[in-house]
């Protein structure tokens, strides 16, 4: 038996709000991916999305200049609930892209990018743009079509003084409350938002952490043993989104 083909997924800024027969593209970078990437042909079916909708595109021809097709009619993309914003320090490079990919796929609607005494700096503009294109393929690759915001990097106490007061607001630390006990208090009041927080490469040093303690965050263990960031972010993130 034929397998069934795998649906493509673009980003697709553009997208019209309404469905649109003979729609055109016109992109010269989404429309090389398609021909020279994907090598996708008349009769092929895509999505195409943004961060507030999604749509499905059928090729019907390609030209040099265009790509012609029906698009459908596009649908909102999910919002889930609670709305988690996570706050990120500023790890190594490969870690902090496995961190973002994790984010994107797990759900996260914003993700604020924290300096710490421990983190490196993030670099240029040019750095925040590459993560912006990290988030972007990893919201393809998972269909997660609710593109998280990305923030620049804010000093960790900028960040916890501008945080709401009405989220529910949780840190993953080995010495913190078992991971079961926030999940079950979390489900009890129900928040809307809700903040969770990753410490960098080798923790935060004791003045930060307290003053993430008096900023209303809930340390949570996540395991009994000590976890690399981007391994705390997807774990954590994962059984707090498995709350909705």
């Amino acid at each position: 038996m034929a397998g069934v083909a795998h649906e493509f997924a673009l980003y697709y800024p553009d997208l019209p709000t309404k469905q649109t027969a003979n729609y055109a593209l016109k992109a010269e970078e989404l429309m090389h991916r398609i021909k020279q990437v994907l090598r996708l042909v008349a009769e092929d079916e895509l999505v195409l999305f943004n961060a507030e909708c999604h749509a499905t595109f059928k090729i019907t021809a390609i030209t040099k200049k265009e790509i012609l097709g029906l698009l459908g009619k596009p649908v909102c993309n999910a919002q889930f609930s609670p709305h988690i914003t996570v706050y990120l320090p500023i790890l190594k490079r490969v870690a902090l892209e496995e961190a973002l990919y994790a984010a994107v796929e797990l759900g996260a609607q914003a993700i604020q990018l924290i300096s710490t005494q421990k983190t490196p700096p993030l670099g240029n503009k040019q750095e925040l743009e590459r993560l912006n294109r990290i988030i972007i393929a990893a919201a393809e690759q998972s269909k997660n079509f609710a593109v998280p915001k990305l923030y620049a990097p804010v000093p960790l106490a900028h960040a916890l003084a501008q945080a709401n007061n009405k989220a529910a607001k949780v840190y993953a630390d080995a010495t913190g409350t078992p991971l079961l006990e926030i999940m079950q208090q979390i489900t009890t009041k129900k928040p809307a938002d809700l903040i969770f927080m990753v410490g960098p490469a080798g923790d935060l040093i004791e003045e930060e952490k307290l003053a993430v303690i008096t900023a209303g965050f809930a340390l949570c263990a996540l395991t009994p043993t000590v976890l690399r960031s981007q391994q705390a972010l997807a774990l954590g993130l994962g059984a707090l989104r498995a709350l909705q």
